[in-house]
């Protein structure tokens, strides 16, 4: 389904500068489980070159390590929904209690749809376990499309 939405969506963003995860202890004071700059990598797949950016199941390649746009710096995550095989993830280990932040500047190029989802389990080879998708029309609108709480254990 996710592969298909892509397809469907033609979906081009770019993750620019730096992801955050934060568990929320306090709005003050998060403890920070992951603060990716990405300046560090090579150009090219990101799957492999920190632990936490991995590729879908069956996928052949994942986010694309991009000196195209960047928020800060020189580099960024650009995710195509054109490029074929291309299906990828960002690993935030097993989070099973506690308040957690996830942030990270977003670029969606004019007259391109972007999505992403956030899955409360790791994905296998033949099912994704969505606790939403996001979606970003093109009058800059974005809606979010919540699964039903019989999904979630």
């Amino acid at each position: 389904m996710k592969k298909q939405l892509l397809t469907i969506l033609s979906a081009i963003f770019m993750l620019f500068g730096f992801i955050s995860l934060s568990a929320q202890v306090t709005c003050e004071s998060p403890n920070v489980i992951i603060n990716d700059d990405i300046e560090a990598y090579t150009t090219g797949d990101a799957t492999g070159q920190a632990s936490h950016w991995i590729s879908w199941p069956g996928a052949t390649i994942g986010g694309e390590v991009s000196e195209d746009f960047a928020e800060s710096g020189t580099k960024s995550i650009k995710i195509d929904g054109n490029t074929s095989g291309q299906d990828a993830l960002l690993f935030v280990g097993d989070q099973t209690t506690g308040h957690f932040i996830i942030k990270w500047d977003m670029y969606i190029p004019d007259s391109k749809l972007a999505y992403f989802n956030l899955q409360h389990e790791a994905p296998t080879s033949t099912a994704g376990f969505w606790g939403f998708d996001a979606f970003f029309e093109l009058d800059g609108m974005g809606r979010l499309s919540l699964f039903a709480a019989e999904d979630i254990p």
